[in-house]
């Protein structure tokens, strides 16, 4: 009896648990931040790793969940491959057309447009918009805003409690910046397709290193001297397309990734090459304005010199005048006092020679008296 009672008890505790789990996820976000993005839903947990569903249309493939316990999404062992490019650790880093991203540790920081951060205690922060909020004993207490405009509120499906955390020895996060010098490399999902029907069938899948593995050589990537910039991956913004919100039955814009980068490439070029042409026009105007500005400087310098001039030839002519003037006053006043001296002399002259005239006639006239 003890024995019934106890399997009963379990019984009892595991339908509660498995309730109060689906009461969770009814009710807002569960354990794991549901989103969905490029037609792909995928479930990020605090710590950084992820699980994910894809249900594909029109690529020859399909994706259906025929009971709740069928293995469905990446993690519970579905098979992606046709669909999931890895790097050399075995991680994914895109499905179909959307690019996944990892930081140092090997945490999710991108899916497609959705950036995901972290706070220095290593628990997820903020997904897009959604920002999460933690006490000061670093538990987690509510969150505000949301994802993006396309995820606004958390649409409960009952599949949503079968998401799982990889398994250990699947787990790419790591206590250890491994992925710091680290670059995958990716392709377009139409050559991945192609690769893959040619080679799936000859030993697709290769070994994998570890997180902490002492590599060799890369296959799926290349290592660089310096730490990546995980700023590149904010490359990606919102597409510009209208979508309509919600899961993975909805109607998306599936344009591929590449396309749309493809368009935000242009797009920047024609920016950038406005910006030149309005630099360009800047430094000609600026330059014109130089040249005009020395033109103008070169003028108003020749015109003071010209006034100079002329005013250095009006006061040598003035001078010129004041001295030729002085000079004829001197001149005319020497001959007026030469005339008036002149005529001093012959007054002189008249008056002696009347004296003697006179002084000659007395002596006649004395003469004749004696006589």
């Amino acid at each position: 009896m003890k024995k019934i009672y106890a399997f009963f008890a379990f019984l009892v505790i595991g339908f509660s648990a498995k309730a109060a789990v689906a009461d969770n996820y009814r009710n807002s976000y569960g354990e794991a931040f549901i989103f969905v993005e490029g037609g792909v839903e995928f479930a990020v947990y605090p710590d950084g790793q992820f699980d994910f569903y894809f249900n594909p249309r029109h690529t020859g493939y399909s994706v259906n969940i025929a009971t709740p316990h069928v293995n469905f999404s990446y993690n519970s062992g579905y098979n992606y491959d046709p669909f999931v490019q890895y790097d050399d650790f075995g991680a994914v880093i895109q499905i179909e057309n959307v690019p996944i991203y990892y930081d140092y540790y090997g945490r999710i920081i991108q899916a497609g447009h959705v950036n995901i951060s972290y706070n220095h205690f290593g628990r997820l922060s903020r997904v897009g918009h959604l920002y999460l909020h933690y006490n000061h004993h670093n538990h987690f207490t509510h969150y505000t805003g949301y994802i993006n405009r396309y995820n606004r509120h958390y649409v409960y499906r009952p599949w949503h409690r079968h998401y799982v955390r990889p398994q250990a020895h699947f787990a790419i996060v790591y206590h250890q910046p491994y992925r710091a010098h680290y670059h995958p490399e990716r392709m377009g999902y139409g050559l991945y397709k192609n690769y893959y029907k040619k080679h799936h069938k000859k030993n697709f899948k290769r070994s994998y290193y570890r997180p902490g593995d002492r590599v060799a050589t890369y296959h799926r990537g290349r290592r660089s001297t310096a730490q990546r910039d995980l700023r590149e991956t904010n490359r990606y913004s919102e597409p510009a397309a209208t979508r309509t919100r919600s899961n993975v039955n909805t109607t998306r814009d599936r344009r591929p990734y590449q396309l749309r980068d493809t368009e935000r490439s242009a797009t920047r070029k024609a920016q950038v090459q406005r910006r030149e042409s309005t630099q360009r026009r800047s430094t000609h105007y600026r330059k014109e304005r130089a040249t005009v500005g020395r033109d103008e400087t070169r003028s108003r310098r020749a015109s003071a010199r010209e006034v100079k001039r002329s005013s250095r030839q009006d006061a040598r002519r003035s001078t010129e005048a004041r001295r030729g003037s002085a000079v004829t006053s001197k001149r005319e006043t020497v001959k007026r006092n030469s005339r008036a001296r002149g005529a001093q002399r012959a007054e002189r002259a008249q008056a002696d020679s009347r004296a003697e005239a006179s002084s000659s006639r007395g002596n006649k006239r004395s003469s004749r008296g004696r006589g």
